[in-house]
C-alpha cells in the first residue's frame, strides 16, 4: 500500500482544489486569516517548491518512485526529466521486483489509454511523454520470467498502449487475440525454464489475483500442443 505523504497531498491538490485553514469560531483571532490566496503566484511556486523537495528526496523506495511516475503528466520538461533519471538509476541498481514494479506503473499510467488522456488534459505531448516511457520500459525489463510476464495475467482486460489508441484501424478483436498470444507464449516460456514450478510459483506470489486466467491459458497452450 502506498503511503500518501504531505508532499505528494500538495501536488495532488493543485489544480484541484484550494484547502482552506481552520479558523477558530469563539475567538476573534482567526480573523483575516486563512481565506483563499487570490492570486496563483505563491500557490505555484509552493507546488513548484515541493516538486522540488519530493525529487531531490534522499533514499527513493520504488514506492516513491511508483508516485512521481503517476504525477508525471502534470510536471514540468525539466522535473519530468530529473524523475526519469531516478528510473534509470533503479534500473540499474534497483532489484528485479523493483523493475517490474516500476515498469507496470509506466505502463498503466503513461503507455495506457488513460496515460495519453492524462497528457492531453495537462497540456503535455503524449508523443514525447509516451516517447520517454518506452525507454525507461525497456531498461526496466525484468530478467526473471514471472515478474516480467505478471502483467499480462493481472487483470482479463489489459489496456490498449498509446500506439494502440492513435491508430485508425484498430482492431478490438485482433487485439485479444494477440494478448491471448502473448499469455501463451509467457506460459510456454516459464515451462521451458522452470517447469511446472514455475507455474506453481506464478500462482502462489505474483499472479494469485488472477489464477483462474494462467490455468485457462495453460489449458489452452498444452491443447494446442505449441512447441517453444
Amino acid at each position: 500500500m502506498t503511503v500518501r505523504t504531505p508532499i505528494v497531498t500538495r501536488i495532488e491538490c493543485y489544480g484541484i482544489c484550494q484547502l482552506y485553514s481552520h479558523k477558530p469560531r469563539w475567538r476573534p483571532d482567526g480573523y483575516g486569516f486563512g481565506e483563499p490566496i487570490p492570486t496563483w503566484g505563491p500557490i505555484i511556486a509552493f507546488r513548484d517548491e515541493m516538486i522540488a523537495m519530493a525529487i531531490a528526496w534522499n533514499g527513493h523506495t520504488r514506492s516513491m518512485i511508483c508516485d512521481l511516475i503517476a504525477r508525471l503528466h502534470e510536471l514540468d520538461e525539466n522535473s519530468e526529466a530529473r524523475v526519469w533519471n531516478l528510473v534509470e538509476t533503479f534500473a540499474r541498481h534497483g532489484t528485479d521486483e523493483d523493475k517490474a514494479e516500476l515498469r507496470e506503473k509506466i505502463r498503466v499510467t503513461v503507455m495506457s489509454r488513460r496515460g495519453v488522456m492524462l497528457s492531453k488534459r495537462g497540456s503535455k505531448s503524449p508523443a514525447g511523454l509516451t516517447a520517454a516511457a518506452k525507454a525507461a520500459y525497456a531498461a526496466l525489463e525484468p530478467s526473471d520470467l514471472i515478474n516480467k510476464h505478471a502483467w499480462l495475467f493481472r487483470d482479463g482486460w489489459v489496456d490498449e498502449s498509446a500506439d494502440e489508441i492513435e491508430d485508425e484501424g484498430f482492431d478490438v478483436e485482433k487485439r485479444e487475440q494477440g494478448i491471448t498470444k502473448l499469455r501463451i507464449n509467457a506460459i510456454g516460456e516459464v515451462l521451458v525454464a522452470r517447469g511446472i514450478e514455475g507455474i506453481n510459483a506464478a500462482m502462489a506470489v505474483k499472479i494469485r489475483r488472477n489464477g483462474r486466467l494462467l490455468l485457462m491459458t495453460l489449458e489452452t497452450l498444452l491443447s494446442v500442443g505449441t512447441s517453444f
